[in-house]
């Protein structure tokens, strides 16, 4: 039999990119005459696994040697070197359709379509021109960057629909917005305990779980600060990160702070299952996090869980149309609006419950079969 390949390209480590993960198994269901490659980066050594159809590789780059005092040199050194490596594989494999996840692989996508006629899709997983922590200067060159190839791309994917508006601002065409929902696995679901029933609370009262990275500027030590030692909230923490040393601090003295390391992204759902609200603030830190529309976000629904978002567009409109959740403009405020929607709870839990299927992966498999079919 004669394959149909399909490259996929990420800067992010290939093997837990849940999003990633999630299209490629859409695709294998679509079609099981499409193969596919899906090449990213590996911290130490390369790394290859294949399943089924797909062959999942991470590559290792010498650039990352380079000192951290020659930055802006290190980058370019990485992004090169990543180009020329990709390239060179796509040059033998001659997809039929090349996936680029992130900025770094467009132009080998671009390159790959001019030579094969391939078919090329961007799929923005963020506003990555406008990231956080970058300096002026990176964000005119990545604005730059990406310019040629938003032109040229047959299908643009993203995430909410204010980034969706910025692309096709940017003249893209064919904008479809695919949003990084849960993956609904029934057999995890029946044998695996909570996190409530693993680590059970010690004091009655609302329980409140965090689900994310543990870094700062995401209001990690915010929720820390405003909820130790308060007698009437558990504060459960699922994830890992440079923060969590001060979350084990805090565990010593306040009995209701709680943490647990990340477990696979087929179970979050059914593990954070019994909380009674799930804090899904993203601090405007860019345009990309303004925008977003994170995995936690539909995680926690899917899991049943009424959630918490600051007063971000995409966000904020989703959970006031639908009643899922507070909206809050002020991470101070948030026991005062717990207190205020004490009434509203069971409402929102109904309103999650009624529209349960929207929030599993499943529900995007129309979309992923319209680009691919």
């Amino acid at each position: 039999m004669k394959y149909k390949n399909i490259i996929h390209i990420t800067h992010t480590n290939p093997f837990i990119d849940s999003r990633i993960l999630n299209i490629s198994e859409s695709i294998d269901k679509l079609d099981q005459n499409y193969f596919q490659y899906i090449f990213g980066l590996s911290i130490n050594k390369l790394k290859i696994k294949k399943i089924k159809n797909t062959k999942i590789i991470a590559i290792r780059l010498l650039s990352k040697y380079i000192p951290k005092n020659f930055n802006f040199l290190k980058k370019v050194f990485l992004l090169l070197e990543f180009n020329i490596k990709i390239l060179l594989k796509c040059l033998l494999i001659k997809p039929k359709i090349i996936h680029c996840h992130d900025l770094s692989g467009l132009y080998i996508g671009l390159i790959t379509k001019l030579i094969f006629k391939s078919k090329l899709i961007f799929d923005a997983h963020e506003l990555e021109a406008q990231e956080g922590f970058v300096s002026p200067l990176e964000h005119v060159l990545r604005t730059i960057y990406e310019f040629l190839p938003i032109l040229f791309c047959d299908n643009l994917i993203t995430v909410s629909e204010s980034i969706s508006l910025w692309y096709g601002w940017k003249g893209a065409k064919n904008v479809s917005i695919i949003q990084n929902k849960a993956t609904n696995n029934e057999s995890a679901i029946e044998s695996k305990k909570t996190l409530l029933e693993k680590m059970p609370p010690k004091n009655k009262g609302h329980n409140l779980i965090y689900i994310g990275m543990l870094e700062r500027f995401r209001s990690v030590e915010d929720l820390l600060h405003k909820f130790k030692n308060k007698s009437n909230y558990n504060l459960y923490f699922l994830g890992e990160g440079p923060l969590e040393k001060i979350i084990k601090k805090e565990m010593q003295t306040s009995k209701n702070i709680f943490l647990h390391p990340y477990v696979r992204k087929d179970l979050v759902s059914n593990f954070i299952k019994g909380f009674d609200y799930s804090i899904c603030i993203i601090e405007k830190t860019s345009l990309s996090s303004y925008f977003s529309m994170p995995n936690k976000l539909f995680q926690s629904l899917a899991s049943g869980v009424p959630v918490i978002v600051a007063d971000n567009p995409d966000m904020a409109n989703f959970v006031r149309k639908n009643d899922y959740g507070i909206v809050t403009r002020n991470i101070k405020d948030i026991d005062i609006q717990i207190e205020k929607n004490s009434d509203n709870l069971f409402k929102f839990r109904d309103n999650i419950y009624n529209d349960r299927s929207q929030f599993f992966w499943d529900s995007e498999f129309h979309k992923i079969k319209k680009i691919y079919g």
